[in-house]
């Protein structure tokens, strides 16, 4: 993943980039982990914990309700200040 992350930092420099943890939760040390290294402030981390409803269905990937009635609202709130803030540093 760090050499994920470098490599679209050098390809979009400028550009924010946010991570997203898995909406099982898997992988969360590794991905911070990788941030660190990166060590780029462009670099988000977004914890998706409670993002994702199981009694919404899908047993692996969110489906129906979950997609546009709990994680789109969920993801636009971490997303926006991100870009909003990219897009200031621009003007």
């Amino acid at each position: 993943m760090t050499i994920v992350l470098n490599n679209l930092t050098v390809a979009c420099p400028g550009t924010p980039v946010a991570v997203m943890l898995p909406f099982n939760g898997a992988e969360r040390s590794n991905l911070l982990a990788a941030i660190a290294a990166v060590n780029n402030p462009l670099v988000h981390f977004i914890d998706t914990t409670g993002f994702y409803d199981t009694q919404w269905g899908g047993g692996l990937h969110p489906t129906g309700p979950n997609d546009m009635g709990k994680i789109a609202p969920q993801l636009a709130n971490a997303l926006r200040p991100i870009l909003y803030k990219s897009l200031a540093e621009r003007a």
